[in-house]
């Protein structure tokens, strides 16, 4: 039996799914996507294998789908960080280490109920990282017993000594006033624009301070997902699309990154523009299931119900919980008959 929806009611259902709906962000609180929860499940186990390059491509998925999972997050670049270490990419572990830091791990890692492994590997390469940093603090000395010296008692001299009225005095004596040495500086610290943003209530102060934040740590990838939040809060859905252009300049291979740019133009209802990105994507990773997912919401936008339904049968094939597919699936299918 063919079911019917008027335009009104449908097209108030597909922009809630559009712009309300999670699709491949994490759910609000400790809700997880059940796709990024099996990523991170599987790339542990491939870190125990020494599968290190696997790791690196899965986790780097799952730490974009836990971005409200503070826990979840901070478990993603640990295990990032000891992979790119054992990758041998130095560079990259420290760029890691860095987000480790700035999310206050050393409080929080033994409560993460990782393997004491992992925690272990972990406590060993941040200490390492400190010391070739400077950022070690230096022990005092162990006291011990030390047995004084015996003094020697001078032998007797043989000079006569003058009369103290008759003594010379070479050097005038000189009393240096510590009151009028000039105070040392205070150093300047620079401003940390990336916590300033973080605290900030008002979305469009934040949007500023990220911008700094960039500036100054243009290397963080994290500072432009944060910023491209702050821009889609305002409804700047083409400032979001442009920022993250210009981050895939830099990282043509990211695709967690290309998935952000396909929401963002999905947002901006552009279609077009998000098929365009999402087919480069596709082309990089064929079985990518967020990338089929969001190319049935492009598709379902021009109103190509076919192509959505063969987009999202692909999505259900993988997983077939995916309940913000299957409703989709349901409203192409009654479209078509």
């Amino acid at each position: 039996m063919r079911c019917s929806f008027n335009k009104s009611s449908f097209a108030l259902f597909l922009g809630i799914l559009l712009f309300a709906a999670p699709a491949l962000r994490a759910q609000a609180g400790e809700q997880v996507d059940p796709f990024y929860q099996r990523l991170f499940d599987e790339s542990k186990t491939n870190y125990e294998l020494g599968n290190f390059a696997a790791v690196v491509q899965n986790m780097e998925i799952a730490a974009f789908g836990f971005g409200d999972s503070p826990d979840r997050l901070l478990a993603c670049y640990i295990y990032l960080e000891l992979a790119h270490y054992g990758l041998k990419d130095e560079d990259k572990a420290r760029i890691y280490d860095e987000k480790i830091r700035l999310l206050n791990a050393q409080n929080r890692v033994d409560s993460l109920k990782l393997p004491e492994s992992i925690v272990s590997k972990y406590k060993t390469l941040r200490d390492a990282f400190d010391r070739r940093a400077g950022r070690t603090s230096q022990r005092p000395p162990d006291k011990t017993t030390v047995t004084p010296p015996v003094k020697k008692e001078p032998a007797p001299s043989t000079k006569t000594e003058p009369a103290p009225s008759a003594k010379i005095q070479t050097t005038p004596s000189i009393k240096i006033r510590n009151d009028i040495s000039p105070a040392a500086k205070a150093p300047v610290i620079p401003p940390d624009y990336l916590a300033m943003a973080r605290q900030e209530t008002d979305n469009n102060k934040r949007i500023v301070f990220y911008k700094r934040a960039i500036q100054d740590n243009p290397n963080n990838i994290d500072i432009y997902f944060e910023l491209d939040d702050a821009y889609n809060k305002a409804k700047k859905y083409r400032d979001g699309a442009a920022l993250i252009e210009l981050l895939l300049k830099y990282y043509p291979e990211n695709i967690p990154a290309r998935l952000r740019l396909a929401q963002d133009w999905l947002a901006d209802r552009s279609f077009n523009k998000a098929l365009q990105s999402l087919t480069a994507s596709l082309k990089m990773e064929p079985e990518h299931i967020g990338i089929h997912y969001l190319l049935g919401l492009a598709y379902i936008g021009q109103k190509k119900y076919k192509e959505a339904l063969a987009e999202l049968d692909i999505v259900l094939a993988r997983d077939p919980v995916y309940k913000e597919a299957e409703v989709l699936r349901k409203l192409c299918a009654d479209r078509i008959k």
